[in-house]
């Protein structure tokens, strides 16, 4: 198996189907966006928890180049050091 075939396996095998245009999507980018139709919302930490994202902003950016609609939020929150915090969340629009 060469590095060339194998590449060109790996980009074969990552097209995602969205309205019959053919677009190609990273493993780390499915696994986000099936997390945004099954659930409400994601955010860093469940990203990190449940895809193996860390980098979610970048995922998000790339989906949305992609044509996907998705709607971020800003949120607040206190962390563990009971200091406010300020992080983003990202749903599916219409």
């Amino acid at each position: 198996l060469t590095y060339k075939t194998l590449t060109e396996r790996l980009r074969l095998s990552s097209y995602h189907d969205t309205e019959n245009n053919m677009t190609a999507l990273t493993k780390q980018e499915e696994r986000v966006l099936t997390y945004l139709q099954q659930n409400d919302e994601i955010n860093p930490l469940s990203s990190w928890k449940h895809c193996g994202v860390y980098r979610l902003a970048a995922v998000i950016h790339q989906l949305k180049s992609k044509g996907y609609n998705i709607i971020s939020s800003r949120k607040k929150a206190l962390n563990q050091f009971n200091e406010q915090c300020n992080f983003s969340t990202y749903n599916l629009g219409e």
